[in-house]
């Protein structure tokens, strides 16, 4: 004891030694207390808060952050309490503590940002009210917060007056912080509107870009292009440029399909008895099924331009009605369409002319179909476009298609076995 006692007593008189032991001391307590923390709070979000054993990264870090936090206020704690440090070191050492305490705070609360991120996009059935891009804009605003803590405890001025000088800079923070101003403005107005969401069909054809997307945050849109590329668009650009969002389309019930069909204008005439029986052998006998799920024959129609009522007319009847063998066609592909189970009845269905061109008149169809999914829809617009080409030669039309370089050798050909006919007429003769 009295070993001890003389111990202290020197300890006292030596300021050095004493400066030393408290400094070391201060820390080995903050160090125990920082892991008893995080042995206690693990323990109390494991038994009470999650009530099982997974603990997850996040919130091993926020536990992390919370032991940091109790084992600097500690510190703090006992440096109020020891006496006897020279007056620079206890000043440094107070300054020190509270600029950590200020970080510690900081960074815990960025923590549970994260955090509250991470439980809203699990828990969130709403996925258009996507709060990353808050909670990015409320990490820039603790910063900023942090920072003029730290100068108002480094200059011993009040927050308010560090504050209001930065009103002389604001034009320069404007400057720089002019994207994250414009993308918090746009992200405000795009989750006010609900137009696009995560898991939405996003196209932007300037930037051909086609995809799913992925994430929503403060800056930037991440989307997931179909060839699995990732582009990451700024946010004011869905406020500045033209984009379409797909997604509306699933749930609408009905996907367009609209395909142009270029007829030679040469093979389009008046129907003939022979065409007409030709028709009606083929379509109402059931020689030429329909493809697809719909009906397989043409039956009596609604109205008096239906199949069946047009096959049942005269050529002459038909001539006298101004109806054409492509006015037949269009009639019998407006009906084949409304017969098919996969072709939405509610929506518009129709078959049009759209105007001539050099290529030809085109025949335009229009409906919409119920296979909205990609792989289906493309199926469906593959039948239709097949079953369309098909029929055309039943009705004495033909499609116009550009002559190729087989097209112009065989025209070369006939007029070289023409010429030498010819000559060969003409020797004969001579």
């Amino acid at each position: 004891m009295h070993i001890i006692l003389a111990f202290i007593q020197w300890l006292w008189h030596n300021e050095l030694a004493y400066t030393i032991i408290a400094i070391i001391g201060l820390l080995i307590i903050s160090t125990v207390t920082y892991w008893l923390s995080r042995i206690f709070l693990r323990t109390s979000v494991k038994r009470f808060i999650l009530r099982n054993h997974t603990v997850h990264q996040k919130d091993v870090t926020v536990t992390r952050r919370i032991a940091l936090l109790a084992a600097t206020l500690v510190f703090a704690g006992c440096l109020n309490l020891l006496t006897g440090l020279p007056t620079f070191l206890d000043n440094a050492l107070r300054l020190a503590s509270t600029i950590f305490c200020i970080i510690c705070v900081a960074l815990l609360v960025s923590e549970l940002l994260d955090a509250i991120n991470s439980i809203w996009s699990k828990k969130s059935k709403v996925q258009y009210r996507s709060i990353k891009g808050y909670v990015q804009l409320s990490k820039i605003i603790l910063v900023i917060l942090t920072i003029i803590l730290i100068l108002a405890t480094l200059t011993g001025r009040p927050p308010g007056i560090i504050l209001s000088g930065f009103g002389a800079a604001a034009a320069v923070l404007m400057l720089i912080f002019q994207h994250t101003i414009l993308s918090f403005v746009a992200n405000i107005q795009i989750s006010s509107s609900k137009s696009i969401s995560l898991g939405d069909w996003v196209e932007i054809p300037v930037e051909s870009i086609n995809g799913e997307v992925i994430d929503i945050a403060l800056h930037t849109v991440k989307i997931r292009n179909w060839d699995n590329t990732i582009a990451r668009v700024p946010m004011r650009n869905f406020i500045t440029e033209s984009w379409i969002n797909w997604q509306p389309m699933f749930s609408s019930g009905g996907r367009r399909i609209k395909r142009s069909f270029f007829v030679d204008q040469n093979s389009i005439g008046f129907a003939t008895d022979e065409l007409l029986n030709h028709l009606r052998t083929t379509f109402m006998s059931g020689e030429v099924p329909e493809k697809g799920t719909g009906q397989t024959n043409i039956h009596e129609g609604e109205d008096d331009l239906s199949p069946t009522r047009l096959l049942s007319m005269s050529a002459q009847e038909l001539i006298n009605a101004g109806i054409t063998n492509l006015g037949l066609m269009r009639a019998h592909i407006q009906h084949y369409l409304k017969s098919r189970d996969d072709i939405v009845s509610d929506m518009y269905i129709l078959v049009r002319y759209l105007a001539p061109t050099s290529e030809g008149l085109p025949v335009e169809i229009y409906c919409f179909t119920s296979k909205v999914f990609w792989m289906d829809f493309e199926e469906v617009q593959a039948e239709l476009s097949e079953y369309i080409y098909a029929i055309f030669a039943h009705f004495n039309l033909k499609i116009f298609q550009a002559p190729t370089g087989e097209d112009l050798g065989k025209g070369i050909e006939r007029l070289t076995f023409k010429g030498s006919r010819t000559a060969a007429e003409d020797a004969r003769v001579s």
